[in-house]
């Protein structure tokens, strides 16, 4: 046999040899790249930083929709304006919200509550506040207290928001209708 041929034989029974123990890591620079990622403080699994970076855009986009609202009006700005104000491309708030009257119902429901935490107004501490009052006077402070607080944060942009729906916007008349009871069409009678 000759040598070119003994060579690549062993170098064969070497490969059928290798296949057999399984896959081997792919080393690069003696080390595999999880192994090098993990030293240097990055994960395969864990997005932590990509995670908080996409809340902190996710509010950013929130803060510059509520302020041009608040100085504009609906009508008057895009989504690309609202992109330009965060600092982000129209794509990137388009591919978060969705549509404008999504994006306004969001910036809507962030401003009632205060912060964009999942948890129901009725759960929040200061109305459960409310509801721990023991006597009237307490009670009526504190819900006092409470509507201020909300009036404050959402009051300047419901007057845009109304305003708007009165001069006919189809996609904001949810902000001009009356309260419905849960899963009917009826107003709330008072």
């Amino acid at each position: 046999m000759s040598k070119s041929r003994s060579a690549n034989a062993a170098r064969n029974q070497r490969a059928v040899a290798a296949n057999a123990a399984g896959p081997r890591p792919r080393q690069l620079g003696g080390s595999s790249f999880a192994s090098r990622l993990t030293a240097s403080g990055w994960t395969t699994r864990d997005n932590t930083r990509r995670a908080e970076q996409a809340r902190l855009t996710r509010r950013g986009v929130l803060d510059a929709a509520r302020d041009l609202l608040t100085e504009r009006g609906p009508a008057a700005i895009t989504m690309r304006d609202i992109a330009a104000h965060a600092g982000v491309s129209a794509e990137t708030v388009k591919k978060a919200f969705g549509t404008k009257t999504a994006l306004i119902k969001t910036v809507y429901d962030v401003t009632l509550a205060g912060d964009d935490e999942p948890i129901p107004m009725i759960d929040r501490p200061e109305i459960q506040a409310v509801f721990a009052a023991t006597n009237p006077r307490d009670k009526l402070a504190r819900y006092a207290a409470a509507a201020r607080q909300v009036g404050e944060r959402v009051g300047p942009m419901l007057a845009k928001l109304l305003a708007a729906a009165r001069g006919g916007d189809p996609e904001l008349t949810q902000f001009r209708a009356p309260p419905t009871t849960s899963g009917s069409s009826e107003p709330v009678s008072w």
